[in-house]
């Protein structure tokens, strides 16, 4: 590839009459901006990413620093510290090795949003240690210039004090040199090698493939296995997996309840999606609950009316006080927070109103309990 002067100082004049109107984006968008406009598009050559770095005004960090990190000092790179947008980062890239960003403010939350947006990406991989959480995410778009790479992000936890965190990226070419696209039978053993291990994130791979049918055939039911001793490994990821072909019924019945403990496990392991699916299913699981009253207390009716016909006293009797026994749990499963105030309040009247006249009814049925007319 040429390079261009004169594209570069175009664009740092550009950004720099921008400026004004830039100083209400927040962190995130700051970030994004800074990360797809020095790594991403430059993913097939990161030589041109030095030029617009001095475009910016960055400056090299000295030799000292620069082998300090483990990836510049074995595959060779460079590392800047570049201004943008009254911000500081750190800027790096490794020769067929990625390119990252790395700053003291990284709002984690609204990047990850970001990403998913700007790169239609797919959480591949979580992991995490005592001081930070790092997600791996690929690039699913077939019509995007970035499909097959992958986005990396690493942010601190919670309990830890900081704001600090780096985003890379990783071009589709970097990816498949580093896997070994023409060795995929190598990959695969190699990771079933580790998974016997006990390695966790090898067996969350395994899993992965068999359920992508990513150079194997698509095994669900392989999936689930390898998901699993990812899961009881501790691994986050593979319980979130777990939890999926459960809420999808993916070689497993599907199951909401068995689905939700697999993402609370997720969760509870620093897994934001996990928390995220594991309340959707609450929602979920409330509404099959609430349906399944509905049926229970529809039935108890169709059964007193057709004893009603026969005449039946007893069995009329004995539906009157299911209907009302029903009537109480599906009022507490079709609660406003599950199916709706509308749809709440029309329930709950009807079942108010029957539950009265299910009361008036016993007493009739008492009162001709003696009548020769009626069966018992």
């Amino acid at each position: 590839m040429i390079f261009s002067p004169i594209k570069y100082i175009a664009l740092a004049v550009l950004l720099s009459l921008n400026i004004y109107a830039n100083s209400m984006k927040t962190d995130a968008q700051v970030n994004i901006e800074i990360f797809d406009g020095l790594c991403a598009q430059n993913s097939d050559d990161f030589a041109n990413i030095k030029h617009m770095i001095k475009a910016f005004g960055g400056k090299e960090l000295n030799a000292t620093l620069k082998n300090s990190d483990p990836v510049l000092r074995k595959k060779g790179g460079e590392a800047y510290i570049v201004p943008y947008q009254k911000r500081k980062y750190l800027v790096s890239y490794a020769h067929n090795g990625g390119c990252s960003i790395t700053t003291d403010q990284i709002d984690h939350k609204n990047l990850i949003k970001l990403i998913t947006e700007n790169y239609s990406v797919k959480l591949i991989d979580t992991a995490s240690d005592g001081m930070q959480i790092e997600k791996y995410y690929r690039v699913d778009k077939n019509s995007s210039r970035y499909n097959g790479s992958v986005i990396t992000l690493i942010y601190a936890k919670k309990n830890v004090n900081s704001t600090s965190g780096t985003i890379s990226f990783i071009s589709k070419k970097t990816v498949n040199n580093v896997l070994g696209k023409n060795d995929n039978e190598n990959i695969f053993n190699e990771n079933i090698k580790n998974c016997k291990n006990n390695d966790a994130v090898a067996c969350n791979t395994i899993g992965y493939m068999y359920n992508t049918a990513t150079n194997v055939k698509l095994d669900y039911i392989k999936a689930k296995e390898f998901y699993t001793k990812a899961c009881d490994a501790g691994n986050a990821e593979g319980c979130h997996n777990l939890g999926l072909l459960y809420a999808n019924g993916q070689s497993v019945e599907l199951n909401y309840k068995i689905a939700k403990e697999f993402f609370d496990k997720a969760c509870n392991k620093g897994h934001e999606k996990g928390c995220e699916n594991s309340k959707m299913l609450v929602y979920k699981i409330g509404i099959a609950e609430c349906k399944s009253k509905q049926k229970d207390y529809m039935f108890a009716i169709n059964m007193i009316n057709e004893n009603i016909k026969k005449q039946n006293t007893s069995l009329i009797k004995f539906y009157t006080e299911e209907k009302i026994r029903i009537s109480y749990k599906a009022e507490k499963a079709c609660s406003t927070n599950i199916v709706g105030e509308e749809q709440a309040k029309k329930i709950h009247e009807d079942m108010i109103f029957d539950r009265d006249n299910a009361q008036k009814t016993l007493e009739i049925i008492k009162e001709y309990t003696n009548d020769k007319s009626f069966k018992r």
